[in-house]
């Protein structure tokens, strides 16, 4: 299954890890997948597309470009999963602004999240724990009009009116994307209500195969 949830609403910023997190407590892109990271999966996608596999052809798609579209929207992608039991916050900074610790050698960080989560109860709530466990939650905060004015990545700031459009291109073509894709059987494009905080399934699309 993956499920995109667009969350248009602005979360607390009292308890975050630093001051440069707090821009990243607005509204973004979810995007879950009901399979949680390999410790091979959480090494390659720190390589996007440097390592061997790029240069294969039979594994196109795997840590290649592919992930680097995410920098559309946000400047800074998140997503929290669990690795061999341990659940881990990891956070991409190539601007080395937001994240703790990030520097040009290391732009980034891995987080034990479950050492964290009582201390810095405004980051996690970000990503839908109690609804969606047991897999992978990416968090894509969009970037904002005073971040594009500092941004190396792309001047072009991002809207949830904006991703509204894209969702409703996207249910266009849901259907045939299916047929196209081995391991994805489910897609689901949601929203949050920003004043209830529930998720609102807009569109969805899933393929039954017979064992045939």
């Amino acid at each position: 299954t993956l499920h995109f949830i667009l969350d248009p609403r602005h979360h607390e910023t009292e308890q975050v890890f630093n001051d440069g997190w707090k821009s990243l407590q607005g509204p973004g892109l979810l995007v879950y997948n009901d399979k949680p990271f390999s410790r091979e999966d959480l090494n390659g996608i720190q390589s996007l597309g440097e390592g061997s596999k790029s240069a294969d052809p039979n594994k196109t798609g795997k840590y290649g470009v592919g992930f680097n579209c995410v920098y559309h929207v946000t400047d800074t992608p998140t997503f929290l999963t669990t690795v061999e039991g341990e659940e881990k916050l990891c956070a991409f900074d190539p601007h080395c602004q937001y994240v703790p610790d990030a520097c040009e050698e290391y732009p980034g960080q891995i987080f034990d999240a479950t050492e964290l989560r009582k201390d810095f109860p405004d980051v996690f709530s970000c990503y839908l724990g109690d609804s969606f466990r047991q897999g992978t939650m990416f968090r894509l905060p969009f970037r904002t009009e005073h971040m594009a004015e500092h941004s190396k990545i792309s001047k072009h700031s991002f809207t949830s009116e904006e991703m509204k459009d894209l969702f409703h291109t996207f249910n266009d073509d849901m259907a045939e994307m299916l047929l196209f894709v081995n391991s994805v059987q489910k897609i689901v494009l949601s929203e949050i209500d920003e004043s209830s905080g529930q998720v609102k399934t807009l569109f969805e699309v899933e393929s039954i195969l017979s064992s045939e």
